[in-house]
């Protein structure tokens, strides 16, 4: 088996903590559960998968832009087992690159994972994986792994299953159980009616398949892909460079969900049953810190007064002048404050405009703030 990490994106979403330069998967957001340090989700993603795989076996799949920086910080750690794309193309070009790229057998089971995501319990996690391995290798099939639905959430993907006995069975007995169809990111109302029913999972973004039907898939339902990649792929072994960037830069963007899970049948699924979080927006930071008694998460020098809700995070600074500013609040309530090198953001938790909404009417003007 061979895992590779998927580490591209750019995290928009968890602005102004996560930017360009330096997005989500690479920022020190977790506690160590031994000594408390801050490591990142790419380091946390790392060290459980080496629990299972060899780190030999272990791949990095991510943009061009973070070379330098994964050079620097890796080390020894896969450093050489790292895919790297001209540009940030989703989810469909990630996989099918590294399908191809990779050194594999035909029958041999690959498994996509996220780089952002946040998994309390190892032990259960390794044992969904496992799970999932096996069924892979047996099945031939797609195999994903879906989480329990905690809440109504309009930000996944979601697997429904015939019955709630099908779904019951698949969280209960680690078992493959064919899901019915997979659904995308719905709207609050279908979003509701979801997690009514008793029927349907989270979508954990997480696949595994073979080598040869994992590829055969984007051959028959993402043909454009498929040929557009290994003309890339056919430029680069002959060392004409701006001639694979240019065909790399003719795949549209679209979603390995979109462009494969959607039209293949049948997809099998198996029931993770720990923790879960897609770190994508600062609520999620928030649930894995410890409030203080007026749900405050302030995690450097503060002083508050008759305050509530505030998450306050505060950069570490080259000069670390951060590090001797102190906050004073008075009569806030529910505001999030975060303090840059370079800027300051203060905004509502549930303020009316969509973060991406916000960047594009910075890009206009400040493109260095992104």
């Amino acid at each position: 088996m061979k895992a590779i990490v998927m580490a591209g994106g750019n995290g928009e979403r968890l602005w102004p903590l996560s930017r360009k330069a330096l997005p989500k998967q690479f920022l020190p957001l977790l506690k160590h559960p031994k000594d408390g340090k801050r490591i990142s989700l790419l380091t946390a993603t790392l060290q459980k998968l080496e629990k299972l795989v060899a780190p030999k076996d272990i791949y990095i799949s991510t943009s061009s832009d973070y070379k330098a920086y994964l050079e620097k910080r890796l080390l020894k750690r896969c450093i050489r087992n790292v895919f790297y794309e001209p540009y940030v193309a989703d989810t469909a070009a990630c996989i099918l690159l590294a399908a191809m790229k990779l050194k594999a057998a035909d029958d041999e089971v690959l498994f996509f994972t996220p780089s952002d995501h946040y998994i309390n319990d190892t032990q259960a996690y390794l044992q969904s994986l496992n799970a999932a391995i096996s069924a892979a290798q047996e099945s031939k099939n797609l195999v994903l792994i879906g989480i329990r639905c905690s809440r109504p959430s309009t930000k996944y993907g979601y697997l429904e299953f015939e019955n709630s006995s099908a779904l019951a069975t698949c969280l209960q007995e680690n078992k493959a159980t064919k899901i019915k169809r997979f659904c995308e990111k719905p709207s609050e109302k279908k979003a509701k009616a979801f997690l009514k029913s008793g029927k349907f999972l989270w979508n954990s973004g997480t696949f595994f398949m073979q080598k040869k039907p994992l590829l055969q898939s984007f051959e028959k339902h993402a043909p454009e892909h498929f040929h557009t990649i290994q003309e890339y792929l056919a430029y680069e072994k002959a060392g004409k460079i701006e001639k694979a960037i240019k065909a790399f830069q003719k795949l549209q963007r679209k979603s390995f969900d979109y462009s494969i899970v959607e039209k293949l049948k049948p997809v099998l699924a198996i029931g993770g049953n720990f923790a879960w979080e897609d770190m994508g927006s600062t609520s999620s930071l928030v649930s894995l810190e410890q409030a203080d008694e007026n749900g405050n998460v302030l995690l450097a020098k503060t002083i508050a007064f008759s305050s509530k809700g505030v998450h306050y995070r505060l950069a570490k600074s080259k000069n670390n002048k951060n590090k001797e500013k102190i906050l004073i609040l008075n009569g806030v309530e529910n505001i999030e404050v975060f303090v840059e090198n370079d800027l300051i953001y203060i905004g509502a938790k549930n303020s009316p405009t969509n973060i991406k909404d916000l960047l594009k009417k910075l890009g206009s003007t400040n493109k260095n703030l992104l």
